[in-house]
C-alpha cells in the first residue's frame, strides 16, 4: 500500500516550488513544466497512485485522514472483500460510512449496508435462520437457549 504521509510531502514541495499537480482521469498533470526538475518526475510516477488519491480527496474537500478508506472502497468494490466475515464488515463499515466519497457510499452498498452503517434486509439473517433449535433435557425435556 502507498504512504499518505510521504505523498503529502512531495505535494507540499511541489506547491513550494512553485507547481500546481491535478488530476486527469488516471494521470497526474503538473504545470509549469519549466519549473519541473527532471528528477522529481520519477518521484511524482513512483508514487502516482497515493497522489492521485491525494489530489481526488482534496476535490471533495476530504481530510487526509480519510483518503485511504477510499483506497479500501475500490478494493471493496473491486471484490476483493466478497464473502468477507461479518467482523470485517462491520469494521469496512464503521470506517466508511461518514466518509462523503462516493466511492465510499458505494462500497457500503456493495457490503449491503446502507448509509447509516446497517445492513440492508437481503442481507441480515432470515429469522428461521438465527434461530437455533431448542435443547433435550437429560429427561427429554426442552431447554430453552
Amino acid at each position: 500500500m502507498w504512504n499518505i504521509s510521504e505523498a503529502k510531502n512531495i505535494l507540499t514541495h511541489c506547491r513550494r516550488s512553485g507547481l500546481r499537480l491535478w488530476r486527469v482521469n488516471d494521470q497526474v498533470a503538473v504545470a509549469p513544466g519549466s519549473l519541473c526538475p527532471p528528477g522529481l518526475l520519477a518521484t511524482l510516477r513512483m508514487h502516482k497512485k497515493a497522489l492521485l488519491d491525494l489530489l481526488e480527496a482534496e476535490e471533495v474537500c476530504l481530510c487526509p485522514d480519510k483518503v485511504p478508506w477510499v483506497h479500501v472502497a475500490r478494493q471493496i468494490l473491486a471484490g476483493e472483500f466478497d464473502g468477507c466475515d461479518g467482523s470485517t464488515r462491520e469494521s469496512l463499515t464503521i470506517g466508511l460510512r461518514n466518509i462523503p466519497h462516493p466511492f465510499c457510499q458505494r462500497a457500503l452498498e456493495r457490503l449491503g449496508v446502507d448509509r447509516n452503517g446497517h445492513m440492508s434486509e437481503q442481507n441480515q439473517p432470515r429469522k428461521d435462520e438465527s434461530k437455533q433449535p431448542p435443547t433435550q433435557g437429560l429427561f427429554g425435556n426442552e431447554i430453552a437457549n
